[in-house]
Protein backbone atom coordinates (compact mmCIF):
# COMPACT_ATOMS: atom_id res chain seq x y z
CA UNK A 1 0.00 0.00 0.00
CA UNK A 2 1.10 3.76 -0.97
CA UNK A 3 0.56 6.88 0.63
CA UNK A 4 -0.18 9.70 -2.04
CA UNK A 5 1.77 12.71 -1.79
CA UNK A 6 1.14 16.35 -2.61
CA UNK A 7 3.56 19.07 -2.59
CA UNK A 8 2.69 22.94 -0.93
CA UNK A 9 0.78 23.89 -3.69
CA UNK A 10 -0.85 20.57 -4.24
CA UNK A 11 1.16 18.87 -6.85
CA UNK A 12 1.35 15.27 -6.97
CA UNK A 13 4.71 13.99 -6.07
CA UNK A 14 5.72 10.34 -5.77
CA UNK A 15 4.29 7.90 -3.37
CA UNK A 16 5.53 6.79 -0.12
CA UNK A 17 4.73 4.04 2.42
CA UNK A 18 2.92 4.33 5.30
CA UNK A 19 5.50 3.75 7.76
CA UNK A 20 7.36 7.46 6.70
CA UNK A 21 3.58 9.23 6.34
CA UNK A 22 3.41 8.38 9.79
CA UNK A 23 6.72 9.81 10.36
CA UNK A 24 6.43 12.87 8.16
CA UNK A 25 3.01 13.49 10.30
CA UNK A 26 4.32 13.35 13.74
CA UNK A 27 7.47 15.81 12.87
CA UNK A 28 5.12 18.52 11.64
CA UNK A 29 6.57 18.03 8.16
CA UNK A 30 3.02 16.94 6.34
CA UNK A 31 -0.55 17.24 7.35
CA UNK A 32 -3.65 15.03 6.62
CA UNK A 33 -5.40 15.55 3.06
CA UNK A 34 -8.61 13.42 2.06
CA UNK A 35 -9.44 14.23 -1.51
CA UNK A 36 -12.83 14.37 -2.87
CA UNK A 37 -13.06 10.70 -3.08
CA UNK A 38 -12.30 10.06 0.32
CA UNK A 39 -8.76 8.98 -0.63
CA UNK A 40 -6.46 9.60 2.31
CA UNK A 41 -3.43 11.98 1.41
CA UNK A 42 -0.46 14.00 3.29
CA UNK A 43 0.36 17.63 2.33
CA UNK A 44 4.02 18.81 2.77
CA UNK A 45 4.53 21.57 4.91
CA UNK A 46 7.62 22.45 3.29
CA UNK A 47 9.01 22.86 -0.57
CA UNK A 48 10.47 20.53 -2.24
CA UNK A 49 11.53 20.13 -5.80
CA UNK A 50 10.10 18.22 -7.68
CA UNK A 51 11.50 14.95 -8.60
CA UNK A 52 8.68 12.28 -10.18
CA UNK A 53 10.20 9.40 -11.74
CA UNK A 54 8.46 8.34 -15.07
CA UNK A 55 5.92 5.67 -14.91
CA UNK A 56 4.62 3.18 -17.47
CA UNK A 57 1.07 1.61 -17.54
CA UNK A 58 0.19 -1.47 -19.02
CA UNK A 59 -3.33 -2.77 -19.84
Amino acid sequence: MRVPVLDTHRNTLMPTTPKRARLLLKQGKARPYWNKLGIFCIILTYDVEPDNQPLAVGI
